[in-house]
Formats: C-alpha cells, structure tokens, sequence
C-alpha cells in the first residue's frame, strides 16, 4: 500500500509542475508572485480542512501539531516563492532538481535524528543520485545559464523543501493530537498569513491576474494538499532513504522528459548521463 500511495505522489507532482510553470509565468512581479502564494495555500487550506473533518477530529489542536506547522508554513512560503522565481529565471528541469535534491537534507536528519538505518548500497545509491543531479545542473543546455539570482533561487527552494520534510517527519514522529489533515489545515493557514504580512514590500500594487491563473492556482492547491497528506503519513510508514530517493528521483527523471519533449527545453551530454545515473540510483534504491 505505501508503495501505491507514493506512485499517487510523483503522478500529482508532475501535475503540480504544470500548474506552477503557468502560475510563475503569469506573475509578473514580487507583488503577483505574493498573491499567487495566498491563493495556493487559501485553497490549500480550505481542502485540508476538508480532510480534518472528514477524519472526525476537530482543528484545534495541540503545541506539537502548531509548533510542527508552523515550521513548515515558514518553508512552504520560502519554497513556493523561490520556485517561482527559478521557474521564470531558469528551466522546469533545473528548478525540479533544486527542489527534489532537498532530499539530501531529509536523508541525513533521518540518519541523524531519527536513528534510521541506512545500508550501506543505499548510501551508495543516494551519492549516485547526487552525482547524477550535480552533472545535470553544470549541463548549461539542461539550466539555460546560471545567474546569482537564478542560483539564489534554487538555493532557498533545495533549503525550504529539505527543511519542510524534516518537519513532516517531525509531526509523525512525535505524539500528537492533531491528524494530518488538521496539521496540513495550519500549515497552509500559516502559509497564508506570512505571505499577506510580506505584500507591503513587495512593490507596486498592481492587479493580480486571477482569472488567467485560476484553474492552474486550483490544480496546485488541490496537489500540494493531496502530496502534503500523503508525503506526511508515508514518511511514518517508510524510512527516509528509501521515501524520499524514490519519490524525488523519480520525479525529476520523469519531469526531464516532459522538460525535454513538452516545454522543448534543451539538453546536453552531461544532462543525459545524469538522468542515467538518477534512474540508475533509484533501480539500487528498489532492488536492495
């Protein structure tokens, strides 16, 4: 069953890069870009809630279920800002890699603070991995050129990702009285409130093209809710060397098919082995 869930997973994130390439390019400043985050996660948080009634329990809940969420509404709201800059500055495929190599950060506090037990062909399959994402993000074919701010970008999106899964792992491993829905209902909720806070300083008000971006808005928020409940439940069923290689590896070779064949983006020689090594590691991931 958690193997069916995280293929549930990787389907939906390739839908949410969809989604999100159509929203990063419809905004066209930091003011949009702000906006965009309150209606991703207001939507968001309205299908959480959603799911925390159908779960029976209600939405107040305890410190462990607060503090784990707003933790991740900090780096939700640092991921999805970051991302859409890297999408509007680089490539769907490099901004992918920046987003799924957080996996990185997962991994070693799995193996740090969780006492999750690595083998040692795992280990060897995730440095295969990292190689393999490190050739595709030199391949310039493969980035479109890298630039301070397009490095910044990705920078703060590997970092709030691998920070927002470390708290995921946190909520579940820790005992709490919130479900996921009610943790997932605050998270996006918190979401909502850092981004409103920072609209003052994002520039000229200017009017936010909602009805160009509704249904890919919609999309994402429907996505990021679906891939939130089940990454958060699935990093209590699977260790973390095995949970987040697959899903992340998997998502970035399949969104370098749809980079290379739907968005027409280009690739070189060292995008292409990486891939290789990616699909390479995660084979070792599934088979040891």
């Amino acid at each position: 069953m958690p193997y069916i869930l995280l293929s549930v997973v990787i389907a939906v994130n390739l839908s949410r890069t969809f989604c999100m390439r159509k929203i990063s390019f419809a905004c066209a400043n930091l003011k949009h870009t702000l906006w965009a985050n309150v209606w991703i996660n207001l939507f968001a948080a309205i299908f959480s809630l959603a799911v925390a009634l159908c779960q029976g329990a209600l939405v107040f809940t305890d410190k462990v279920t607060l503090l784990t969420a707003l933790l991740c509404a900090a780096c939700l709201f640092i991921c999805n800002l970051a991302s859409m800059f890297a999408y509007r500055l680089g490539t769907v495929a490099l901004t992918d890699v920046s987003t799924n190599a957080s996996l990185l950060i997962s991994c070693a506090a799995g193996w740090i603070f969780f006492r999750d037990n690595f083998m040692l062909v795992s280990l060897f399959a995730v440095f295969v991995l990292v190689v393999g994402m490190t050739l595709m993000t030199l391949d310039r074919k493969y980035t479109g050129g890298l630039s301070a701010a397009l490095l910044l970008a990705c920078a703060l999106t590997f970092a709030g990702n691998g920070v927002l899964m470390i708290g995921q792992r946190l909520f579940t491993y820790y005992p709490s009285a919130g479900n996921i829905g009610s943790f997932n209902f605050f998270m996006f909720g918190f979401t909502v409130l850092f981004s409103l806070a920072m609209l003052p300083f994002g520039g000229k008000a200017e009017p936010f093209p909602f009805k160009k971006t509704v249904l890919p808005i919609v999309g994402e928020s429907g996505g990021l809710t679906a891939v939130a409940c089940l990454m958060t439940y699935l990093s209590g069923q699977l260790p973390a060397a095995i949970l987040y290689p697959i899903s992340c590896g998997l998502t970035i070779a399949l969104n370098y098919i749809l980079s290379r064949t739907a968005y027409r983006e280009k690739g070189g020689v060292r995008g292409l082995i990486g891939i290789v090594l990616v699909i390479a590691s995660l084979v070792a991931l599934n088979l040891f």
